[in-house]
C-alpha cells in the first residue's frame, strides 16, 4: 500500500504543469514530464518530493517519447 506521503505527493504533483503521475512496472511511484523547448525541468517535482519526505531512486530519460521520469521507491 502506498504511504500517505506518496499519496499526498501524487495529489499535489498532478497539479504541476505538464506532470504525469503513475506507477512503473514494479509498482514504484513515478512523476514524468515531457520535453518542452528542448529542456525538461524537474526542480519543482524534486522540491515537492523533498517536502513530502520522498527520495528519488532513479531518473530516466526516454529519448523516443521525449520524456524524463523520476522514480520513487516503495511500491504500492
Amino acid at each position: 500500500m502506498a504511504t500517505s506521503a506518496q499519496k499526498s505527493f501524487a495529489l499535489e504533483a498532478i497539479d504541476c504543469d505538464g506532470v504525469d503521475v503513475g506507477r512503473d512496472d514494479d509498482g514504484n511511484l513515478t512523476a514524468a514530464r515531457d520535453l518542452t523547448n528542448d529542456r525538461v525541468e524537474l526542480d519543482d517535482i524534486l522540491d515537492l518530493a523533498d517536502e513530502h519526505g520522498l527520495s528519488p531512486t532513479n531518473v530516466i530519460t526516454d529519448m523516443q517519447s521525449a520524456e524524463t521520469r523520476v522514480v520513487f521507491g516503495g511500491s504500492a
